[in-house]
C-alpha cells in the first residue's frame, strides 16, 4: 500500500506541476504583463494535456531546463484518498533537476491525462521581472498502481491550488521560480 500511495503521490505531484510548468514554445517578453503571464499559463495546460499522449515527454528535459529559473524549487502537500484506507498526506520537495528527471520519467504512470487551469490572481512587480500567480488546477486520468502482484489503470481526480513565482531571466524568458501547492487527489474504487 505504501508503494501505491508513494508512487501515485509522485505521478501526480509531477503532473500537476507540470500544469505549471509546461509551455509549447519560448515565452521570451520584455516585461512580465497580465496578458503574456496568461498565455503562458494556459499554455502550460495545453502542454500537460498534450505530454500524456502517446508522443510522451520527448524534448522536455531542455525544455524544462530553459523555462526553470537555475534555483528553482517545487514544493506540494498532498492529501490523497484512496477507497477502503484513511486519507493520507505527504509532503514532497524537489529542485530543478529532481524536478526534470522525474517529470520526464512520469509520463508512463499516466494515461487519459486532462487538466484545467484556472488563474486567481496575479501580481506583477513595479519593473515588471516578477510575479506571483495564484491558480487552481482540475486534473483527470487513468494512473498505473501496482496492486496485489498485478498493475492496474485506475481513474482518478485531483485539484491543486499554487502560488508560484515567476521571473525573466536575463534572456527575457519566462521562468518558474517556485510552486507552493496543496494537492487534493481521490482515486475511484476499481471494485
Amino acid at each position: 500500500m505504501k508503494k501505491l500511495l508513494a508512487n501515485g503521490s509522485w505521478a501526480l505531484f509531477l503532473c500537476l506541476f507540470f500544469v505549471h510548468s509546461a509551455v509549447s514554445g519560448e515565452h521570451r517578453v520584455s516585461q512580465l504583463t497580465d496578458s503574456n503571464i496568461r498565455d503562458f499559463v494556459y499554455d502550460m495546460t495545453d502542454m500537460a494535456n498534450n505530454a500524456h499522449s502517446s508522443s510522451g515527454s520527448e524534448g522536455q528535459g531542455d525544455f524544462f531546463a530553459m523555462h526553470l529559473h537555475p534555483n528553482a524549487f517545487f514544493k506540494s502537500s498532498i492529501i490523497y484518498a484512496i477507497p477502503g484506507f484513511p486519507q493520507q498526506e505527504n509532503e514532497i520537495t524537489l529542485n530543478k533537476e529532481q524536478y526534470i528527471e522525474n517529470l520526464v520519467n512520469s509520463g508512463q504512470m499516466m494515461r487519459d491525462f486532462s487538466a484545467e487551469v484556472s488563474i486567481q490572481n496575479i501580481r506583477i512587480s513595479k519593473d515588471k521581472t516578477r510575479a506571483t500567480i495564484e491558480t487552481t488546477t482540475n486534473e483527470h486520468a487513468t494512473m498505473l498502481i501496482p496492486a496485489a502482484g498485478m498493475t492496474e489503470y485506475v481513474p482518478m481526480n485531483g485539484t491543486s491550488k499554487c502560488s508560484e513565482i515567476l521571473m525573466l531571466s536575463d534572456n527575457d524568458v519566462i521562468q518558474i521560480y517556485s510552486a507552493n501547492c496543496t494537492t487534493k487527489m481521490s482515486f475511484e474504487d476499481i471494485y
